[in-house]
């Protein structure tokens, strides 16, 4: 598994394009509502400076060679239960080892 990183943790979010309102729109003599939409770039809900610093850091790296991680950095709950099974196999095997 590779190393945790900004974009493993629990407040990070991926780019998305979200609702903007409505613009009018004209047409035929009638006036009618379109819905306006803006791409949000990825970004971090609770640290969005630490993340832009982080990003600005790693983002030509390989995750392998991605050394540094935030103080804040939360394991995404779907994540958690993979990471505690690693680390049992990992004290399994150490103690096999012995």
């Amino acid at each position: 598994m590779s190393k945790d990183s900004c974009m493993d943790c629990q407040f990070y979010k991926h780019k998305e394009t979200v609702f903007d309102g409505y613009k009018e729109e004209r047409g035929g003599g009638f006036m009618f509502l379109v819905p306006k939409y803006k791409t949000v770039e990825h970004h971090c809900t609770k640290h969005p400076i630490t993340f832009k610093k982080w990003w600005e850091a790693n983002k030509n790296k390989l995750m392998e060679n991605v050394d540094d991680v935030p103080k804040c950095f939360l394991l995404h709950e779907s994540n958690r239960p993979l990471k505690e099974m690693i680390d049992l196999a990992k004290e399994i095997l150490d103690k096999i080892e012995k």
